[in-house]
């Protein structure tokens, strides 16, 4: 099962029916910090860094001004929009319910405005050149209830992708009101396009993390119970002097 956010329509311009001059080249995506130990107060950040093959003749460019530029659409598929997305499949032990709690809830990262996390739903323009690599702030495990249990979490999937909206047509021959094909000049039949549907949804893979679940490539985290606050040891060892007191006054009373 696949969890997604989505995101505002957004390029609304269309290409007209074309394929693409250029297909998305080779990427990998990697889990920034992919373990580490944390208390269960805490919400634990999920980074993941998207690197183009160094390889490739053609860098990374996801533009939705120009909705399918670069994605290899079918012949005969008019893009109307674009929008970039964000998934994970649900895996491992961070949620009973996948996104949500116990033992923790997780949050998507899609605010456009927190500069400090950049996030991939929330981007209009990206580029990537080959062999450089670029990180996004994925999102958030929430603890729920507050604090998490401790124990060890994990989950693998995480992935990137770019929803193209659009219409399919197909060629089919230009008829006269009587039902038969109109010709040209050569005899030949013309043909005009006819949309195949309703309008459509294709979506493109730009990186995963790990399709194959193995430990050995997900995301984990060692989660301890929280430490206590300086003032809660305090409060506690009023609370032993206030019962020593307590016990050692009972004790001068039995004495008299």
């Amino acid at each position: 099962m696949r969890n997604a956010i989505s995101s505002a329509l957004a390029g609304a311009a269309l290409l007209g029916l074309s394929v693409s001059a250029y297909a998305i080249p080779n990427t990998t995506l990697t889990f920034i910090q992919p373990t580490g130990t944390v208390t269960g107060d805490v919400p634990i950040e999920v980074w993941v860094r998207l690197t183009v093959d160094p390889l490739s003749s053609e860098d990374l460019v996801v533009d939705t001004g120009a909705p399918g530029v670069g994605f290899g659409l079918p012949d005969l598929f008019e893009a109307s929009g674009m929008f970039l997305n964000l998934s994970f499949t649900c895996t491992g032990n961070f949620g009973a319910n996948c996104t949500e709690g116990p033992p923790y809830d997780f949050q998507f990262g899609t605010n456009s405005e927190d500069l400090t996390r950049p996030t991939w739903a929330a981007q209009s323009l990206i580029v990537v050149a080959a062999g450089a690599s670029r990180d996004f702030y994925f999102g958030s495990f929430i603890p729920d209830p507050n604090p998490a249990p401790a124990g060890n979490y994990v989950f693998h999937n995480a992935e990137l992708f770019v929803a193209v909206f659009g219409q399919q047509y197909e060629e089919v021959p230009l008829l006269d009101d009587n039902g038969d094909p109109i010709l040209d000049d050569q005899e030949n039949p013309i043909f005009t396009l006819a949309p195949v549907g309703e309008p459509t949804e294709l979506n493109f893979s730009v990186g995963q993390t790990c399709p194959s679940f193995a430990d050995s490539c997900g995301f984990s985290r060692t989660v301890m119970a929280p430490i206590p606050e300086p003032q809660t040891y305090a409060l506690f060892g009023a609370g032993l002097g206030l019962l020593g007191w307590s016990v050692s006054r009972r004790r001068r009373r039995s004495a008299v």
